[in-house]
C-alpha cells in the first residue's frame, strides 16, 4: 500500500539546519514561560521519540526568551503525540498558565496559519482498484481509530480509480500508518536519461493532492541505464531562464553526459550541453554582465 500522505509544519526555524520539514509533520510549535530552559523541553519531551533539535526563540539584543520555542523530532508520529499528549499541560510544578503545542507549519508553506486537523488525521492512499470500502478500513484500522474511509471513483462509470482517502481520529495514529503500512510503487519509463532527470528536478517534494507529497527516485533496471554517466549529485534550474547545472562525481562522468545529450531533443527544445565554469568564475561573468 503505497501513500501519499503528508501534513505541513511551520514559520521559525534555527538557522543552518536545513532537514526540518522532513519528515513532514516532525516539527513541534509550543507557546511557554519565558522561563522555560531548553533542558526542562528536552526532558519533557524526549518521552515522545528521539529529539533531534530544541530551539528557543530569543530576541536578538536582549538575548531574552520570546516564550516561543520548536522542538524537531525523528518522526511525524513522536510529534503529533507530543501535541496530543503535552497541550494544555504544564512543565513544571511552579507553571502558573499551560503550555500551547501544535504541528508547526512548513517553511515553503508562505503561510502562518494553524494547521488543521483534517490535514493531520486524514491520508491519501493508492489502493487496488478492486477495493471496498470495507476492505480499506480493514487494512488501515491497525494504526488506529478510524472515523471515515472513502474512495475515489469516476463520476461517469462508478469504477474505483485506485485511490481513497482515510481519516483517523487522532493525527498520530494517521502518522503511524504513514510510517508503517507496506508500500508498492509506480514506475515510470522515459526514453532517455534528460527526461528522467527533469521528471525527477520538477516532481520530488510536490504535492498532489494539495498535503500529500510525492517522492521520486531513479531505479536500477538493470541496465544500469541512470547510472551511466556516474554518479549524479544534483541538478540545479535558473529560475526564469532555459538554463540548468548538472554536478556529477567526476569530470569522466559529465564527459559522458555531455556525449550523450549534447544536440538530443527535450520538450521540443535541442539541449546543447558542455562543460560549466566553477562557481567564482560564473559569479564574476554575471558581475561583468549585470
Amino acid at each position: 500500500m503505497d501513500e501519499a500522505g503528508s501534513c505541513a509544519s511551520g514559520g521559525g526555524f534555527r538557522p543552518g539546519v536545513d532537514n526540518l520539514d522532513e519528515p513532514p509533520n516532525s516539527r513541534i510549535f509550543l507557546v511557554i514561560s519565558k522561563y522555560t530552559s531548553e533542558s526542562v523541553l528536552r526532558e519533557r519531551f524526549s518521552p515522545f521519540g528521539e529529539i533531534q533539535d530544541i530551539w528557543v526563540v530569543r530576541d536578538r539584543h536582549t538575548k531574552e526568551s520570546k516564550g516561543i520555542a520548536f522542538v524537531k523530532f525523528a518522526r511525524s508520529s513522536q510529534a503529533c503525540r507530543a501535541m496530543e499528549e503535552m497541550h494544555g499541560q504544564c512543565l513544571t510544578p511552579s507553571d502558573t498558565k499551560p503550555i500551547k503545542v501544535f504541528i508547526a507549519q512548513s517553511r515553503s508553506s508562505g503561510s502562518h496559519r494553524d494547521v488543521e486537523d483534517e490535514e493531520l488525521t486524514r491520508i491519501f492512499v493508492m489502493i487496488p482498484k478492486s477495493y471496498t470500502e470495507e476492505d480499506l478500513r480493514e487494512k488501515f484500522k491497525v494504526f488506529g481509530d478510524i472515523e471515515y474511509c472513502s474512495i475515489i471513483k469516476n463520476k461517469v462509470t462508478g469504477e474505483s480509480k485506485g485511490l481513497g482517502y482515510v481519516r483517523y481520529l487522532k493525527p498520530s495514529q494517521a502518522a503511524q500508518a504513514i510510517e508503517n503500512c507496506d508500500r508498492s510503487h509506480g514506475v515510470v519509463q522515459y526514453f532517455n536519461v534528460a527526461s528522467a532527470i527533469y521528471a525527477k528536478y520538477k516532481l520530488h517534494g510536490f504535492q498532489y493532492p494539495p498535503g500529500n507529497r510525492i517522492g521520486v527516485s531513479f531505479i536500477d533496471d538493470g541496465s544500469n541505464a541512470t547510472d551511466r554517466f556516474g554518479n549524479l549529485i544534483e541538478v540545479y534550474l535558473v529560475s526564469g531562464k532555459n538554463v540548468g547545472y548538472a554536478k556529477y562525481a567526476d569530470r569522466l562522468s559529465a564527459n559522458d553526459a555531455i556525449t550523450t545529450l549534447h544536440g538530443k531533443i527535450l520538450n521540443g527544445v535541442r539541449l546543447k550541453v558542455m562543460l560549466a565554469d566553477s562557481p567564482r568564475e560564473e559569479s564574476n561573468k554575471r558581475q561583468r554582465t549585470y
